[in-house]
């Protein structure tokens, strides 16, 4: 049963290309490409089937990475992890972010070491 008394937003489906997570840490932007419609299990949720699907680090092109900021900026935050999908027109959709970061499994996949750099940030108080 759905609480009606809570606000509840309902994506509808969007046909996509690719996912992309975003850990945003200060100024540091690591990003991820998740090849999610290789698998038809993953197709809707890539946690369905992580294990067979790509995952590979992602250039993001410079007005991406300024709506990154402008985005962080808008919002007061200076970290987080953004979940963006490719559609198949080539848009991006924002899908949500999570403040709290989540992004043990992008530094993994990507070999960018974040902790290490997060650790680095905060050790030199930047």
């Amino acid at each position: 049963m759905i609480n009606l008394n809570f606000p509840i937003f309902f994506q509808e489906y969007v046909e996509k290309k690719y996912e992309l997570r975003i850990v945003v840490f200060k100024d540091k932007i690591y990003s991820m490409c998740i090849f999610s419609q290789i698998s038809d299990q993953a197709k809707f949720d890539f946690r369905e089937d992580y294990n067979g699907i790509r995952m590979v680090p992602y250039i993001l092109k410079q007005d991406e990475i300024c709506l990154v900021k402008s985005f962080m900026s808008l919002i007061k935050q200076d970290s987080g992890s953004i979940d963006l999908i490719r559609n198949t027109t080539g848009d991006l959709v924002f899908l949500e972010i999570n403040p709290t970061g989540q992004f043990d499994f992008v530094s993994k996949n990507c070999n960018y070491n974040i902790e290490q750099e997060i650790a680095n940030i905060l050790i030199n108080n930047e």
